[in-house]
């Protein structure tokens, strides 16, 4: 009785089950296709995100120069306050 249910189970697929395979098959292929979509338009977003991060820190670079520039003594000024505080915190 053993051996009949192993020769059963071994046996090749029937149609209803190849048909059953071949339709997950399509279905795995086509998740696989919109993963690979999801996974573009996600690239695409992030790439702008940086873009734009990338231009505001170059305009807030720009403006610090500027600043810096107007106002050499209060620049100094912070710098030297900004390094005590700094100090201070290491040396404790």
């Amino acid at each position: 009785m053993d051996e009949h249910k192993y020769q059963s189970a071994s046996r090749a697929a029937t149609p209803p089950e190849q048909s059953a395979n071949a339709d997950i098959n399509a279905q795995i292929e086509q998740l696989k296709r919109e993963v690979h979509a999801v996974a573009n338009t996600v690239s695409e977003a992030a790439s702008g995100q940086l873009h734009h991060a990338q231009e505001q820190a170059e305009a807030a670079l720009g403006e610090f120069e500027q600043r810096v520039r107007r106002e050499p003594i209060t620049s100094v000024a912070i710098a030297a306050g900004v390094g005590l505080l700094v100090g201070i915190l290491i040396s404790r």
